[in-house]
């Protein structure tokens, strides 16, 4: 009777995570295909929009900004999407986002990006929670970077071992006076 009752437990609980499961790919999904395309026409008429001859410097200058700043809302959107997408709960997906998100992020920026990052890594469950706050947290390191380092190259070395997962971003830049003479991070 108890394994029954543990059994029906158990059975339950998988359903329910199967149930959240798919209301995080909904949600993905529906965040991805609705914002992103309202997103991207936002981007595509305000870029087109400051080509036009007929508008001043200051109103162009403008129009870029928005431009602009559409994209970045969409790149932000794209890092939200992914870190809710159940499919990429595990370790691996992680350690290829970071470096794929290194790449995005430093080009174009005048900085040189060199990625040290496993060839393989464990098959290790992550939850969304800590992907979106390991994301976050990257997003601020590479910030600080551009901001403060006046670096001419970064690095961003991930290490997977045992249980232990190591995200170390560096740079060449000059030396924080607040850190006794450690790099700012």
């Amino acid at each position: 009777m108890v394994e029954k009752r543990k059994s029906q437990h158990r059975l339950k609980r998988l359903e329910q995570e199967k149930t959240v499961e798919r209301e995080r790919t909904r949600i993905a999904q529906d965040l991805h295909d609705e914002m992103g395309a309202k997103l991207c026409r936002i981007s595509y008429l305000s870029e087109h929009a400051r080509r036009s001859p007929e508008l001043s410097s200051d109103l162009q200058r403008q129009i870029g900004s928005i431009s602009d700043s559409s994209r970045e809302v969409l790149s932000s959107l794209d890092n939200i999407v992914w870190a809710i997408n159940p499919q990429n709960d595990m370790l691996e997906n992680v350690v290829s986002y970071i470096g794929h998100y290194a790449r995005e992020y430093f080009q174009e920026t005048g900085l040189e990006c060199e990625l040290d990052m496993p060839a393989q890594s464990p098959a290790y469950p992550l939850s969304s929670q800590l992907r979106h706050h390991l994301l976050l947290a990257m997003h601020e390191a590479f910030t600080n970077v551009l901001k403060h380092s006046a670096a001419t190259q970064a690095r961003v070395s991930v290490v997977c071992e045992d249980s232990t997962l190591e995200i170390n971003v560096s740079d060449n830049g000059r030396v924080c006076p607040f850190c006794h003479g450690r790099k700012s991070r």
